[in-house]
């Protein structure tokens, strides 16, 4: 008898202990983005967008940088990742227990098209030969903001419902094109874009099958 008690307080009670690790924020590659009002990103710039863009940059400089901004912190609200989803589609209500330790790093990310780079390594991103200095734009710091801290999670799921955990947040994108001259010569041109994240932390939904 005891043995049976056992299986069904098991069967009605799920623990699951995981480590969610922190990622250099790729915006791209979220589950889910909605602006606020339309914008096209610098992957979606057709040819003759470009054209029209680098008109803007195309008057040479002795040395440095000619820059254009498109779009400038357009708020996007996002979904980074689901972490888990768990379905109750039985007839009783299920205890569940959710441990977790998150760690975020990057708070921005960047991309480039054309003949512009980009200067990574684990501990910064920045686009290359002062490209970063000239755009007057402070997110390279951003990047010295560390979170660290543990989640538990007690709740109880009721028949015919699911539990959703994941991870929500809003931002700001600015993008543009950009030249650089070199004793009046063209050096590289293309365009940049910075994603920056202003808010991103783990959001729990209990919702109807």
């Amino acid at each position: 008898m005891m043995k049976k008690i056992s299986i069904i307080v098991l069967l009605l009670s799920y623990v699951l202990i995981t480590t969610h690790t922190s990622y250099a924020m790729n915006y791209r590659s979220f589950e889910d983005v909605n602006f606020v009002r339309p914008i096209r990103l610098i992957h979606q710039f057709t040819e003759e967008e470009y054209e029209t863009y680098y008109k803007h940059v195309q008057k040479r400089k002795f040395y440095g940088w000619q820059t254009h901004l498109v779009y400038e912190d357009i708020k996007v609200k996002f979904i980074s990742e689901t972490v888990f989803v768990y379905h109750n589609d039985g007839k009783s209500a299920i205890d569940y227990h959710y441990k977790a330790k998150t760690k975020e790093l990057r708070q921005y990310d960047i991309s480039v098209s054309g003949s512009l780079g980009i200067n990574s390594n684990k501990n910064d991103k920045t686009f290359k030969n002062g490209l970063t200095a000239s755009l007057k734009m402070d997110f390279k710091y951003k990047n010295q903001v560390e979170i660290q801290e543990d989640t538990e999670l007690k709740i109880k799921i009721d028949p015919q419902t699911k539990l959703r955990y994941y991870y929500y947040g809003e931002g700001l994108i600015t993008n543009g094109v950009a030249a650089r001259y070199v004793l009046y010569f063209l050096k590289e041109k293309g365009g940049f874009e910075v994603f920056l994240v202003t808010t991103h932390y783990p959001r729990l939904e209990i919702l109807p099958i």
